[in-house]
């Protein structure tokens, strides 16, 4: 089993403060400079500094690239062909290159242009490469198998681009953290940057408080500026213990009293199609005690746009609530199960070890059923009969 990493960003983060937290968590600076190396930074006849500094009176780290300031901004494809012609291993550049993409797509969209010719003139290109390059290394390092993130402050007030002043936190920001918790404690600065946005949400999931793990070293990474708060995010490393498996989905609502509900099976076809988790109506009485119902969709946090434009399709509705729900669930395998009728695929549901739940794959044995002229009812009493012990208890 991997590590857990855990941040805690009550300042906020950014590249820099990422790639900070895992030098002090042990990350050796040598491996850092090998790994910079093959991405070409000696070429600029340069070296990284790290630096023991405090934030309001709290020991940390501060990383400096070391690298010269460079007027032009860089487009996609000066990122891309860096990390084609660098000696770094296929995995560091597949997952730099998709970082990057993300962001081209994410921008592009927020200004209306197409990434690959979006210039990103808030990201220095050397030192971006720094930060997304090290932080990657970082987590192979250390065998990094779940990121989890905290609240994170994001900061406020406003920050002068060259798109003009942009509102904390700015619009990318915004995009990247979709399904994760912010808040801003009212200081007027901006304390998530874009890079740390793209290296937490790309690699970690949402968590509410700190998770259940067996704690075996610490981590603080600084930032530049000194704060009326410990400018600093920091990071705990250790081994996850077992649990409730905890994640965010998306909840979308309306209510619907003048639809020909012949349109119904049609519409949940198109959501599941488009990727909705469950689907179902609630009947209510509205106003003047019209009878009605509530449609509900539960989805993935990246499904927004796609099951929104469905519901404005193909109902009647003129408005829709949404949200982001915190759900536990099981752990989640699948098992076969050998009977007199074939094989026949299982769903457990599994807590430390424990199974919770067992749920043999009705459309399988609808098919076998159907196939060898089996009561349905015979089959699934064949399978729970033959399931192994271990499955049973």
């Amino acid at each position: 089993m991997g590590h857990l990493l855990y941040f805690e960003g009550n300042s906020g983060a950014s590249g820099d403060m990422i790639l900070s937290c895992l030098l002090d968590l042990g990350f050796p600076e040598e491996k850092l400079q090998q790994t910079l190396d093959l991405l070409g930074q000696n070429n600029m006849g340069t070296r990284s500094q790290v630096k023991e500094v405090t934030r309001s009176g709290m020991r940390a780290k501060l990383v400096e690239p070391g690298l010269p300031d460079e007027k032009k901004s860089w487009k996609l494809d000066d990122f891309l062909s860096v990390i084609v012609k660098s000696k770094l291993s296929e995995n560091i550049k597949e997952k730099t290159a998709s970082l990057l993409r993300r962001l081209a797509k994410v921008e592009g969209r927020i200004h209306g242009k197409n990434p690959e010719e979006l210039h990103f003139h808030e990201l220095g290109g050397w030192d971006t490469l720094f930060d997304l390059v090290g932080a990657i290394a970082g987590f192979e390092y250390f065998e990094i198998h779940e990121v989890d993130v905290g609240p994170l402050n994001v900061g406020g007030g406003t920050v002068s681009t060259s798109h003009g002043i942009l509102p904390v936190p700015v619009p990318a920001v915004v995009e990247l953290m979709k399904g994760f918790t912010l808040y801003s404690s009212g200081i007027e600065t901006e304390l998530l940057t874009p890079t740390g946005a793209l290296i937490l949400s790309s690699f970690g999931k949402p968590v509410r408080s700190f998770p259940r793990m067996t704690l075996e070293r610490t981590g603080i990474g600084a930032g530049q500026k000194e704060l009326p708060i410990p400018n600093v995010l920091r990071a705990f490393l250790g081994k996850p213990i077992e649990t409730l498996t905890e994640d965010c989905i998306l909840k979308l609502e309306t209510n619907i009293d003048d639809m020909n509900p012949q349109f119904w099976e049609h519409t949940f076809e198109q959501l599941y199609e488009k990727g909705a988790h469950e689907v179902f109506l609630t009947p209510v009485l509205m106003k003047k005690s019209r009878p009605a119902y509530v449609l509900t969709v539960l989805a993935p946090l990246d499904k927004e746009e796609a099951l929104s434009e469905v519901i404005f399709l193909e109902t009647t509705t003129l408005g829709i609530r949404k949200e982001t729900v915190p759900r536990t669930v099981l752990e989640r395998k699948i098992e076969p199960v050998e009977t007199p009728y074939g094989k026949i695929p299982c769903k457990l549901g599994t807590r430390n070890g424990r199974i919770f739940n067992i749920s043999p794959e009705l459309d399988v044995m609808k098919a076998i059923a159907k196939d060898q002229k089996v009561p349905l009812k015979k089959l699934y009493q064949a399978v729970l009969q033959s399931m192994p012990s271990d499955l049973r208890n």
